[in-house]
């Protein structure tokens, strides 16, 4: 089952950078890894507080990570977050799976919280979203 960005809405977002120039963006191909992550997606689209469990490598990352990019292409110039509870899971976790799912050309800019372990703290797609990467401390 594949789910298109326009099936789902925003729950975090901030109206910014409406006077900047945007495009579309486009992610890669995305087919949920369970039935779980599927009904969370579909949840998404309805419901304002939507949470997923699941077991060790379940797939939680993954689908929430693909839930935000969603949003992102689907509300251009808004502002979205991705929480974690450390940097370093930002960086081992988080980003890897968006630096997979974003193609270079759909990235404007990275602000890095550590360029050399790949840690970002802030990410502006093409069509003017902004995902800030934050610690729960």
């Amino acid at each position: 089952m594949i789910l298109s960005a326009k099936s789902c809405q925003s729950l975090l977002s901030q109206h910014l950078f409406d006077s900047l120039p945007q495009h579309e963006i486009t992610l890669a191909p995305y087919s949920p890894v369970n039935q779980k992550a599927a009904d969370f997606h579909t949840a998404a689209v309805s419901k304002k507080i939507v949470t997923l469990y699941g077991g060790n490598r379940s797939g939680k990352s993954y689908a929430g990570c693909r839930q935000l990019l969603m949003y992102a292409q689907q509300y251009p110039g808004d502002l979205f977050w991705a929480c974690t509870e450390s940097r370093r899971e930002i960086g081992a976790y988080i980003w890897p799976i968006m630096k997979k799912a974003l193609p270079d050309e759909m990235i404007s800019h990275i602000s890095w919280s550590n360029a050399g372990e790949e840690i970002p703290s802030r990410l502006v797609l093409v069509n003017g979203s902004v995902i800030q990467f934050k610690t729960y401390d």
